[in-house]
């Protein structure tokens, strides 16, 4: 008789997953735009070094939520570059909490001038949602950003490994994630884009390796560790000039998609 309630406990189990799962996703949401006192759905930062102009800025992030670091507390994309860089770098941040491949076509249209490096931060949304138009808005946006910078790198992993996913429910964005990837090495070679394959199935991976410390609390997005990492990795890809500045000059404002 006991098995009878086998479904009954699976299917229990999987809804508690997802549902504790899109709290605490939400709290992290909610925690970064109380934090900044924000109210619209897109954020633009500018770290802008005294200089004069004329000059390809040097470094655009852009996406969803990891472009905006939610997760972190003291280790956001942008605090490291004011922490490791001050000064030294032009960096503007274009991004929106829940993006998926279509928002990033249209946040394109926020970006003016040209930029020596381009971070892009898009997909697990499309992956979760199981979006089935990912592939078209992906090469219409990518042949946007190509215009305004060289250096472009795209930032993919395999979001089934996040703990928000119960493990006998992991093959569904699996199946998803590797049309992803497949997509991404085809517009790799289209438009000359880097891919940098961070949290994936790799046993070199520190997120696949050790879940906890680098995931925040909602399973999903990376944490302070995860950021630092993921930051050096990009760094690492990326070409940088330091002219020698004193500080950086903070601006923020928000957009509507």
């Amino acid at each position: 008789m006991y098995f009878l309630l086998l479904p009954f406990t699976v299917v229990s189990h999987i809804c508690y997953k997802f549902f504790r799962a899109y709290v605490n996703y939400q709290q992290e949401i909610k925690a970064f735009y109380k934090a900044r006192e924000f109210k619209k759905d897109g954020v633009f930062f500018s770290l802008r070094k005294s200089v004069g102009g004329g000059h390809n800025k040097d470094l655009l992030i852009i996406g969803d939520s990891m472009s905006l670091s939610i997760g972190s507390n003291e280790c956001s994309l942008h605090k490291l570059f004011i922490k490791e860089f001050n000064g030294l770098l032009d960096v503007d941040i274009v991004g929106r909490a829940g993006s998926r491949s279509r928002e990033l076509y249209k946040m394109t249209k926020k970006i003016k001038g040209k930029y020596k490096n381009i971070w892009v931060f898009i997909g697990p949304n499309d992956v979760v949602s199981l979006n089935p138009t990912f592939n078209k808005y992906l090469h219409l946006a990518f042949k946007k950003i190509k215009r305004h910078g060289v250096n472009v790198i795209w930032s993919v992993g395999d979001v089934h490994i996040a703990p928000m996913f119960p493990y006998y429910l992991k093959f569904i964005p699996k199946l998803f994630g590797d049309k992803l990837k497949k997509t991404s090495n085809e517009l790799a070679k289209k438009h000359n884009i880097k891919i940098l394959n961070v949290v994936c199935s790799n046993k070199k991976d520190p997120f696949f390796m050790n879940p906890n410390e680098y995931f925040a609390k909602d399973g999903f997005h990376p944490n302070d560790n995860g950021y630092k990492y993921i930051f050096n990795k990009l760094m690492s890809l990326s070409n940088f000039d330091f002219p020698k500045i004193d500080k950086f000059d903070t601006k923020v404002s928000e957009f509507r998609i």
